[in-house]
């Protein structure tokens, strides 16, 4: 199998170098299904109908927290509809060892995380203010490694 990894600029995705400093929203969402279990994310937006560029942003080892939250929100004022996904299933930590646990549960099963990811696209693509040829992804610690290692990448590319 042919595996391409992309590094891709933030500001290539932004609009024309256009900068939103207006209103956003925000909600959780289910952006899929993994394994028969409906996965839950936070999306924030700008104003607008779009379509604007999409980021997938993959949390930290501490989970889906408030942290991750304030940078989809910073990313959805810069222009973009960004998706905080939850490899975590809904657990999140302060505490180091049991951040590296649910880490480790999912670097066992990196399949289970790949789908998930995927979810993500394609709950993304599908969304009429997303420019679906305008998607990629970021990560922070744990999540950081999720860009490098998706072997899918090629959804950027176009199809497989």
């Amino acid at each position: 199998m042919n595996r391409t990894v992309l590094t891709l600029s933030i500001l290539f995705l932004l609009p024309g170098g256009l900068t939103f400093a207006g209103n956003i929203a925000e909600e959780t969402v289910v952006y899929g299904s993994v394994r028969g279990v409906q996965v839950k994310g936070f999306l924030a937006k700008p104003e607008g109908s779009g379509p604007f560029p999409a980021l997938i942003l993959i949390h930290e080892w501490w989970g889906l927290n408030e942290h991750i939250h304030d940078n989809a929100r910073a990313f959805a004022r810069e222009g973009y509809v960004a998706l905080s996904v939850d490899l975590y299933k809904g657990q999140s930590t302060k505490d180091s060892k049991v951040a590296r646990q649910l880490a480790g549960g999912v670097n066992s099963n990196m399949e289970q995380a790949f789908d998930n990811l995927e979810a993500a696209v394609s709950f993304l693509k599908a969304r009429s203010d997303v420019s679906p040829d305008r998607l990629a992804s970021v990560g922070w610690c744990f999540g950081g490694g999720g860009p490098i290692r998706w072997p899918r990448t090629t959804w950027v590319c176009g199809p497989r």
